[in-house]
């Protein structure tokens, strides 16, 4: 049997593994279970490993970290495959795939490939209360949609600042979430960028000093500037098109497409596109000229709303 483990969502890919692992040892033993790394080992001794029989087990579990980081091990698959024994159970680990690749055309012919994807906003709040519950803890489902804005959806961080949080107090609250966690750099860029076109210039410096004191670099923040007007731009071409629709269109997450959809109605495509041609220019200049970032980009903050 060949899996294929791949997709963003870390956090559900890593508990399938860990509970693909447990049933191997549960009926095997732990003897037959093999790990290895391929961006760290010789494509020989992948190959060797792939290939090998069981010994003192009745069956084998070997497990491929990242095996698209060994190129001749994937170009040189294909003509091994066939011949490897089906006492040998192989589960191929690589958060992302090149399509283009035959190594990854071979997998999707011949192996059960996994995807994980990161939860909705919906599936993940659902998520949350399911987990808060079971640690005995407690969260409102308008806490837990505060927290997602907050740090994110990934579900590995979510998980984590849960955890933390459920350490101080089993009652999770705005309060709570607000003293215990911060805010990542992609919600902060969205309400820096809110802030400006409300003309609360202020507040929109003071959320990229707050950035700077996290050592984010201005050339980060001015990357995640260009994304979010990226964004803004995409839902605003989208029209009457429901989130949903825009988000499977473009491939984004239906959360950062529903978050932009009430800024959009109060700017005009032209002065999106504007923005993102006048960012682009500070960020080729910042890459050649000795000035200072700081200044540069808090002046460009200061003038955002303009047209």
């Amino acid at each position: 049997m060949i899996v294929s483990f791949s997709g963003p969502n870390s956090f559900e890919l890593q508990k399938s593994l860990r509970k693909l692992t447990q049933d191997f040892i549960k009926d095997q033993g732990d003897f037959g279970v093999e790990h290895l790394d391929a961006s760290r080992v010789s494509t020989a001794t992948l190959i060797e490993s792939v290939q090998a029989m069981p010994f003192l087990a009745g069956k084998r579990l070997l497990i491929v970290q990242d095996p698209a980081e060994n190129k001749l091990f994937t170009e040189k698959f294909s003509s091994f495959i066939d011949s490897i024994s089906d006492d040998t159970d192989i589960i191929f680990v690589q958060e992302k795939y090149d399509k283009r690749s035959s190594f990854y055309k071979l997998l999707q012919k011949k192996a059960d490939n996994k995807v994980f994807e990161e939860l909705n906003e919906a599936a993940l709040i659902k998520w949350i209360g399911g987990y808060v519950s079971y640690e005995q803890g407690t969260i409102q489902s308008q806490d837990a949609r505060y927290l997602i804005e907050r740090v994110g959806m990934s579900q590995r961080t979510v998980q984590s600042e849960l955890d933390k949080l459920l350490s101080y107090n089993n009652a999770i609250t705005k309060d709570s979430i607000n003293l215990l966690t911060a805010r990542n750099v992609q919600s902060t860029i969205f309400d820096l960028i809110e802030e400006t076109f409300a003309g609360r210039t202020v507040r929109a410096l003071d959320l990229y000093r707050e950035q700077r004191m996290q050592k984010v670099e201005p050339l980060q923040i001015i990357a995640m500037i260009v994304w979010q007007l990226h964004i803004l731009a995409i839902v605003k071409t989208g029209g009457s098109k429901s989130p949903d629709t825009i988000a499977r269109e473009a491939k984004i997450n239906p959360y950062v497409v529903r978050k932009s959809s009430s800024l959009v109605q109060k700017i005009q495509l032209k002065h999106i596109k504007s923005l993102v041609e006048r960012t682009r220019d500070l960020e080729c200049r910042l890459k050649r000229e000795p000035i200072d970032g700081d200044e540069a980009l808090m002046e460009l903050i200061m003038h955002f709303n303009q047209a």
